[in-house]
């Protein structure tokens, strides 16, 4: 197995200790530090001005720096919470420690956004979601009795794994595609797509840890993605990427445990590839994980090794035995999650 070492990545200070089989465990940081994680939210009646300006000089929403989540939409009032409509919840009481995020799992276009100006065929393709990716995720749910979280719009509409101020967030362009739907959008128009999407996923993804955290847990956080296997028109070799910000603990488990595996055919895995922190891929884990010291990962798979239903059960239960493996190695009782 060949490992890419991405270079800017650095570690998360901090010690590991102990956990159970519901992931209890502790990392300590400097006083300071876990005040930051910890200090609580000002009232969701500021108003919104004071919002925007501290949104713009620490380059993030207040509410969303790693503990309760107060969503906050454009007049300053709390936002609509997480529905049907745009946020799938799966197992949400799963008794595993895993709480996985799949946050291009859909291709759907609302009716009121006219496909974004795109055909049928564009809207089927990697552009508008990672196909096959929410199958592995469900897969690995099950076999890690594990909290699925996942939007029900395409990327297109709003990229859950980007910042509101982000271009990607709302792209007018995606690889070789323009995307017409996107282009030229208001500010006002920015945000409520941010407040109708992008905020109720990431409300109920923090609503999951929250309540874990809550009833003495120690989450861990797994995003679930594809890619394609060209890209501008350039091959991709690599098959499976495991990639992580500046927490490596468990990515570096997930890697030992898959170059341990001398029993299933070999695969080409690379450290943060084919995507790195850079590339700006790892928000959700910045700001659900990291922020609140929790370990996490984002696993990449090449979508043309998950076409078919039996393709992507297989890869679901391959992973889930991974991320079994490499809690248990972080476990120092030894013992992995149910």
């Amino acid at each position: 197995m060949r490992r890419h070492i991405d270079k800017h990545p650095r570690k998360l200070s901090g010690t590991h200790q102990s956990c159970n089989s519901r992931c209890r465990s502790r990392t300590v940081f400097p006083k300071s530090r876990t005040l930051a994680i910890l200090r609580p939210r000002n009232p969701v009646d500021r108003n919104i001005a004071s919002e925007r300006i501290y949104e713009a000089e620490n380059g993030h929403p207040r509410h969303l720096t790693g503990g309760r989540t107060q969503t906050i939409d454009g007049n300053g009032q709390t936002a609509a919470k997480p529905s049907a409509e745009t946020v799938d919840v799966f197992n949400p009481d799963g008794a595993g420690c895993v709480v996985l995020a799949c946050e291009h799992a859909s291709n759907r276009i609302p009716d009121r956004y006219a496909d974004l100006g795109l055909s049928k065929d564009q809207l089927q393709s990697h552009i508008a979601w990672d196909p096959g990716a929410l199958a592995v995720a469900k897969q690995m749910s099950k076999a890690l009795d594990a909290a699925l979280v996942a939007p029900k719009q395409s990327r297109l509409i709003y990229d859950c794994n980007r910042p509101p101020d982000s271009p990607g967030a709302m792209p007018d362009r995606s690889e070789i595609h323009d995307v017409p739907g996107n282009r030229k959008l208001s500010t006002a128009e920015r945000r409520l797509r941010a407040d109708s999407f992008y905020y109720p996923f990431q409300h109920a993804l923090s609503a999951l840890l929250d309540h874990r955290i809550d009833a003495g847990g120690r989450p861990v956080l797994v995003t679930v993605h594809s890619f394609t296997p060209v890209y501008h028109g350039k091959r991709r070799s690599v098959e499976i990427g495991v990639l992580h910000d500046t927490d490596v603990r468990l990515a570096d488990a997930v890697l030992a445990a898959i170059a341990a595996d001398p029993a299933t055919p070999a695969l080409d895995v690379r450290r943060n590839e084919p995507y790195a922190p850079i590339d700006g891929v790892t928000h959700t884990l910045q700001i659900q994980a990291i922020k609140r010291g929790l370990m996490n990962v984002m696993i990449e798979i090449r979508n043309d090794l998950i076409v078919t239903p039996g393709d992507q059960t297989a890869m679901g239960e391959r992973l889930a035995g991974y991320m079994k493996t490499a809690l248990q190695t972080l476990t120092p009782i030894g013992r992995a999650p149910a």
